[in-house]
């Protein structure tokens, strides 16, 4: 709880600078793709939070990382405050949060669709469709195949989840057959 707390401040005060001068997106952009390397390279992200390289070495890395990646001089130096403050090791859970704060702020949501079978572009644009038109935001999906569901979809947006999957409706068909 308090990981996510500081995590959240974090966040919250990138944000609010993003909104006031209009850049919230973009520095979304930025984290997302500093976050890529970081998973890419992950030596990159041992020498980042580990302590015993000398704080001076981790921020020069992290600058030259900034300006190889093109990232805003604001967002290097959030990426800096981190770093100064022991806190870069929360980096993966403020992006998400940052992620989270930039979709309600456009009123959009990110959706896994998992299916047994590869889904071609008019499908998911027909569940994608259907799932704006339920929860009147624009979705942002993420196909994942598989096959344990035996057949149909399952959707989950944030905490909802929508499941038509073969493996559930025959889960439900056995629990009432058990009820008599």
């Amino acid at each position: 709880m308090k990981k996510f707390a500081i995590a959240r401040r974090y966040a919250k005060a990138l944000f609010i600078i993003g909104k006031k001068d209009g850049n919230f997106e973009k520095y979304l952009d930025e984290l997302l793709t500093l976050n890529e390397v970081i998973e890419k390279e992950k030596k990159l992200w041992e020498v980042l939070v580990n302590p015993l390289f000398e704080f001076d070495i981790r921020k020069k890395i992290l600058k030259e990382v900034g300006e190889r990646l093109k990232i805003s001089d604001i967002v290097v130096k959030f990426l800096l405050l981190l770093l100064e403050n022991n806190r870069f090791t929360f980096f993966p859970e403020i992006m998400k949060i940052y992620q989270q704060m930039t979709d309600n702020e456009l009123n959009r949501a990110r959706a896994t669709i998992y299916t047994s079978f590869k889904l071609d572009e008019k499908e998911i644009t027909k569940i994608v469709n259907q799932l704006e038109k339920r929860l009147k935001k624009e979705i942002i999906p993420t196909i994942k195949e598989d096959p344990s569901i035996l057949g149909g979809i399952k959707a989950q947006v944030g905490g909802l989840i929508f499941d038509g999957s073969l493996k559930t409706q025959l889960e439900r068909f056995r629990q009432n057959l058990i009820k008599g």
